[in-house]
């Protein structure tokens, strides 16, 4: 029995943090996962799309694995003592509502592999001071601008097209458009009393229905 023990214990020490994870979660025993493993190499499967969910937050804490390339939805929804947070070089895509409601959350960094990003994945977060977009080619139907304190312009290298729905907030004085962006949807800048100044780059081809109403 020590000497299972020992073996064990060594076999453990060679396990990074997310094998770890996994053998907790899915495994009763660790040479059961190592077993898996060395058979999976042999055979060069990988595992190519590893999603970050709410639930592996529950369980493993917010700080997310390098492995992981996409943020479930609501994932880190209620979050409200968080205050920063890296999110992996390796992930493409970000869900709906992801941190909606971190209150405290100040600091955020989008990396450039990030093409997606779900519906109200800000929402709520009223302590955002310093957010980084570069690549963004598509952001979710209900809204583009969530933070209502500091989102006057988008600095979104890649977008491509602006929401069907609304701009949001209302009190903006100036908004500037990327020149990669080549449609406005339908209401986008819609109640937007506060508006003096706009600049829509000549790679705009169509402007929805009641665009500026």
């Amino acid at each position: 029995m020590e000497n299972t023990t020992k073996r064990n214990d060594k076999e453990r020490m060679r396990l990074g943090y997310n094998e770890i994870m996994i053998v907790s979660k899915y495994f009763e025993y660790i040479n059961d996962f190592i077993n898996l493993e060395e058979r999976e190499k042999k055979e060069t499967n990988e595992c190519k799309n590893i999603e970050y969910t709410q639930e592996d937050r529950n369980t493993y804490g917010t700080t997310i694995p390098i492995e992981v390339n996409s943020l479930g939805d609501i994932c880190f929804r209620w979050c409200d003592d968080i205050q920063s947070i890296n999110i992996p070089t390796n992930v493409s895509k970000i869900g709906d509502k992801y941190f909606e409601y971190c209150t405290s959350l100040r600091i955020i960094n989008i990396p450039t592999n990030v093409s997606k990003i779900g519906d109200k994945y800000f929402e709520r977060c009223s302590s955002l001071t310093s957010n980084s977009y570069k690549n963004i080619q598509f952001v979710g139907e209900d809204r583009i601008i969530v933070n209502e304190q500091i989102m006057a312009s988008i600095p979104i290298g890649r977008l491509k097209i602006i929401n069907e729905k609304e701009i949001k907030p209302k009190n903006i004085n100036e908004f500037v458009i990327p020149t990669t962006v080549t449609k406005l949807g339908n209401y986008c800048f819609e109640n937007c009393y506060s508006l003096t100044s706009i600049k829509i780059p000549t790679s705009v081809s169509e402007i929805g229905k009641e665009c500026f109403l």
